[in-house]
C-alpha cells in the first residue's frame, strides 16, 4: 500500500513481479524522458523496458554481468546506452511518472525467470535529482570499439568460468542478426567425417587449462581459417544438398607441431571446442527450420550457378548471406 512521506507518495515492491510491473508502468509513455541506470544488463532486457527507443540507458561494461549482445538489440532498437565503471545502482526514472529505486539489474534473472529475491520503492520522479546521478557516474556513450571490448571479456570469462551459471540466452533468428547494425561475426566449415586425433598440444593445453584432455568437439584448418573465440556454422554437402548444422565455439585454435601425429600439411591448425555450447555466449543467431530451408535453397543455387556465392571460403560472402536472407523472408 502507497505511503505517504512528507507531502508525497511511496510505495514498497516487494518482489521482482511488483517491480517488472512498476517499471513497466513508469516507461510505458514514448512521449516523456525516460532513464534507466543499472550496474549490469542481462538477457532478455529489452523486454523489461517498453517503447525502447528514446531511452537513456546507462551500466557497467563487466564481462559476465553485462551481455554485449543485448546491449547491440538495444542499440538497434534505440537505446542510448552509455557505459560507467564501477556502477552498481539501480534506478529506473521517468518525467512526471514516476522513479523505481531498487536492488533489480535489468536482466531475467533479476526481473523475469532468474528467481532472485528482490526489492525497490516507488517514488515520485521529482523526489529524484536525475541529472545529478548521471553527472556523479562519469558516463560516456559506449562505442562500437567498448562492445567489441566487451565481447572479448565477456567470452573470455565464459571460456574460464564454464560452469557459471547465466540465464537463458537470447537467440535470434538469422533474419535478427542480418537486419542489425552490428553483426556478430561467424565463419563457415564444410566438414566431412574423419577420425582426427587430438594433438599432444591440444591436449598438453587442456590439461594445463582444465584439469583434462576431454573436450566436446575438434576440427583441423588451415592458417588463418578460424579465430579463437569465433563461432563457426557447421554442416555437410554432396553436390546439391547441404544438410546437418550445427555450431562449433572455437575454444582455442592452436598450430600443430609438425612432428606430432596428428600433423597434416594442408590443416596444420586444429580447432577445439572444450564444453557444451550451452557454456558459451549465444552464437549469433539460432538454427531453426527456416533457416535450414533458407541455406539449402541458396546453395542449390550455387550448385547450379557457382557465381552467386563462394562457398569454398570460410568467411561467409555479402552475395551468400543476402541470398540467405532472400529465401529466409
Amino acid at each position: 500500500m502507497p505511503q505517504m512521506i512528507g507531502s508525497e507518495c511511496m510505495e514498497i515492491l516487494y518482489n521482482s513481479m511488483q517491480i517488472k510491473a512498476a517499471i513497466k508502468k513508469i516507461f510505458d509513455s514514448s512521449n516523456r524522458r525516460r532513464v534507466a541506470i543499472a550496474a549490469f544488463v542481462g538477457d532478455e532486457a529489452d523486454a523489461y523496458l517498453p517503447k525502447p527507443k528514446g531511452i537513456e540507458l546507462y551500466c557497467w561494461a563487466k564481462a559476465g554481468g553485462t551481455n554485449p549482445d543485448i546491449i547491440r538489440e538495444l542499440i538497434t532498437r534505440g537505446v542510448d546506452v552509455n557505459f560507467a565503471d564501477s556502477l552498481h545502482m539501480k534506478i529506473y526514472w521517468s518525467k512526471g511518472k514516476g522513479a523505481v529505486i531498487t536492488s533489480a539489474n535489468l536482466s531475467t534473472y533479476a526481473l523475469g525467470a532468474g528467481g532472485l529475491k528482490e526489492i525497490g520503492v516507488l517514488l515520485p520522479s521529482s523526489a529524484v535529482n536525475i541529472d545529478q546521478i548521471i553527472t556523479s557516474i562519469n558516463a560516456h556513450p559506449a562505442s562500437d570499439e567498448d562492445i567489441v571490448a566487451l565481447e572479448k571479456a565477456h567470452k573470455k570469462v565464459r571460456r574460464q568460468s564454464p560452469e557459471l551459471v547465466l540465464p537463458p540466452v537470447h537467440h535470434k533468428l538469422f533474419s535478427d542478426w542480418y537486419r542489425s547494425k552490428s553483426r556478430q561475426p561467424w565463419r563457415l566449415a564444410c566438414w566431412h567425417p574423419a577420425k582426427l586425433r587430438l594433438s599432444q598440444k591440444g591436449k598438453d593445453i587442456l590439461e594445463k587449462n582444465h584439469g583434462s584432455s576431454s573436450y566436446q568437439d575438434i576440427m583441423s584448418a588451415d592458417k588463418g581459417d578460424y579465430e579463437q573465440d569465433g563461432w563457426i556454422l557447421c554442416y555437410r554437402a554432396d553436390d546439391s544438398r547441404a544438410y546437418a548444422f550445427s555450431w562449433m565455439y572455437a575454444h582455442y585454435v592452436i598450430r600443430i607441431p609438425s612432428v606430432d601425429k596428428a600433423y597434416s600439411k594442408s590443416a596444420p591448425y586444429q580447432v577445439i571446442q572444450v564444453n557444451k555450447l550451452k557454456a558459451y555466449v549465444a552464437p549469433p543467431f539460432m538454427i531453426e527450420q527456416r533457416f535450414r530451408k533458407a541455406f539449402r535453397r541458396a546453395y542449390r543455387e550455387y550448385c547450379q550457378n557457382p557465381d552467386i556465392a563462394d562457398f569454398d571460403s570460410v568467411i561467409p560472402s555479402n552475395e551468400l548471406v543476402g541470398q540467405v536472407f532472400k529465401h529466409f523472408e
